[in-house]
């Protein structure tokens, strides 16, 4: 026996019996004020680093100006991720590559500035101890909120898990970096962007790694 529109009933009623109601995904504005909200314990870790030496050199504006246009960039990518994790939602995919490009520019334009106003270097020998705590400090400060923003994503389904994770990858890093620019005062291009940028790349990758893996699962599934 069927259905007026060709569908087994039997098939229909398991269908029916096995739907629950489910509580909609909250606005991805509502969910960037959680990622927010965890922002502030990160910020508290830099507070109790103290502030950097040169902090008074580099000035109000591209310290802590700069550092909140950053977290305000952050927080659109954080949007970003989880819009693009909604499946009927198309528009923003083709603009990841501008996107991108964006906050690389920034990131070299921010540290451009501030070597040309406070060219801090690293002291002799201690370049790779340096280089240790401004990678792996960043790198573990922002997977909380790396794991934050693709538990937020896992629930739309996205069809772009890899464009989703790199998008949570890259907010996440840019968030941390804001407020770690605010403790470290090496300024030498070398090592920001060994260090500092690296850094938020490797959480980009980290996150476009996540997303390889959900979508193998999908497929296999």
């Amino acid at each position: 026996m069927t259905t007026d529109r060709g569908v087994p009933a039997q098939l229909g009623r398991a269908v029916r019996e096995d739907l629950d109601p489910v509580r909609p995904a909250a606005s991805p504005w509502r969910s960037v004020w959680m990622v927010l909200a965890l922002c502030l314990p990160v910020a508290g870790v830099y507070f109790l680093l103290g502030l950097r030496g040169d902090a008074e050199r580099v000035g109000g504006w591209l310290l802590w100006g700069a550092s909140l246009a950053q977290v305000a960039l952050g927080l659109v990518f954080a949007w970003a991720t989880l819009e693009l994790s909604i499946p009927r939602v198309r528009r923003l995919a083709w603009k990841a590559p501008l996107a991108v490009a964006l906050a690389v520019a920034w990131l070299l334009g921010l540290s451009a500035a501030t070597w040309r106003t406070s060219p801090g270097q690293t002291p002799p020998g201690g370049e790779l101890f340096y280089w240790w705590i401004c990678f792996s400090g960043p790198t573990l400060l922002g997977l909380p909120l790396l794991v934050l923003l693709l538990a937020l994503a896992s629930r739309a389904r996205a069809m772009r898990p890899q464009l989703v994770g790199a998008s949570a990858g890259l907010a996440s890093g840019l968030l941390v970096d804001a407020f770690w620019r605010t403790y470290c005062s090496v300024s030498a291009l070398g090592h920001v962007l060994g260090a500092h940028v690296l850094a938020v790349a490797g959480l980009t990758a980290i996150g476009f790694a996540v997303g390889i893996v959900q979508r193998r699962r999908a497929r296999e599934s």
